[in-house]
């Protein structure tokens, strides 16, 4: 079918957007849309430029200065990577259903919450719910709690709660990543095809040393992966659950990229463990057209009964459609 199309936004160019890249690209049926910032927004002053003047003063004098084509000097600066065309996220972040729910999935990474407007905070959460994506927040160092996401439109879509104390914030150690028991059910969590091989490959995998503490889980979510510091407390590192439509997940470590630094099958597996990682989360994600067959009950005949939903670019249905079959 067409490709599922994945929009990453980091804060600031980082190792997983690289590793998270070249894994994906061994997979034909993802593609990965990167929205990076690499420069933050720059407070404005008004003796930088005229009254009424909202352009760069740097600028002054070259080109075309009207407002809607020249950039304020108070704005972050993005790149896009892997865009369909020159057009695709040229403004930043999708305001409006029908630029964000083209994708199936969004990945939030070293980015604090003020990035997001109000508005745009309250699509992505309905992104989730109504048009049923994916969602998936890495530990960077400015997500979670540390990114002041408690009590927001997207925090309150995590699997965890984000207020804890302040007191638990010494360095954590060394970390040990080991499976929960619904990750053990869980077949994209897993790289062996045997519990014995899983269970050597986890007792020789690379530490990790960044962790976003949280307070516990929400109801309803599941733990799939735990990690145990050097004083054998346990702590989530990856939780999952539905949330209406859609699903959401948290990778609570923050420097997944040590484990593909390690050697050379260390880094197939981690390549392995992020496309599948990323399956897992667009699997179900509801495309515009969706034809669904359910076999009618005590019929002889074994007819079915072939029921066809359309929906427009918001994801509304379609009541007028013509579906020929």
């Amino acid at each position: 079918q067409e490709p599922l199309r994945i929009l990453y936004v980091s804060g600031r160019p980082n190792w997983e957007f690289k590793f998270l890249n070249r894994a994906l690209q061994e997979d034909t049926q993802v593609q990965l849309v990167g929205l990076i910032r690499v420069a933050k927004r720059e407070p404005k002053f008004d003796f930088r430029g005229r009254v009424g003047e909202t352009s760069n003063p740097l600028f002054r004098g070259f080109g075309n200065q009207a407002p809607e084509e020249v950039q304020r000097y108070d704005q972050p600066v993005l790149i896009r990577l892997n865009t369909r065309d020159e057009v695709e996220l040229r403004s930043g972040f999708p305001r409006t259903p029908e630029d964000l729910y083209g994708y199936h999935a969004v990945i939030v990474d070293d980015l604090e919450a003020e990035f997001f407007s109000p508005d745009q905070a309250q699509l992505l959460q309905k992104f989730v719910s109504e048009r049923g994506g994916g969602f998936l927040m890495l530990g960077g160092m400015e997500c979670f709690q540390e990114g002041k996401y408690a009590r927001t439109p997207i925090g309150d879509m995590l699997p965890v709660y984000l207020d804890r104390d302040e007191t638990a914030a010494e360095a954590p150690g060394e970390l040990h990543l080991q499976l929960a028991r619904e990750g053990w059910l869980q077949a994209w969590a897993r790289l062996r095809d045997n519990e014995n091989d899983e269970r050597t490959r986890l007792d020789a995998m690379q530490t990790f040393g960044v962790i976003n503490r949280v307070r516990g889980l929400k109801p309803g979510a599941s733990v799939i992966a735990t990690v145990r510091d050097e004083k054998g407390v346990e702590q989530p590192a990856l939780a999952t659950q539905r949330f209406g439509r859609g699903r959401t997940a948290g990778l609570m470590l923050g420097d997944i990229w040590r484990w593909g630094m390690r050697d050379a099958a260390s880094h197939v597996d981690m390549d392995k463990a992020w496309r599948q990682m990323i399956r897992w989360l667009v699997a179900d994600v509801p495309h515009r057209v969706q034809a669904t067959i359910e076999p009618l009950p005590a019929d002889a005949n074994n007819a079915v009964l072939l029921q066809v939903r359309v929906r427009d670019e918001k994801f509304q249905p379609v009541d007028d459609a013509a579906v020929v079959v």
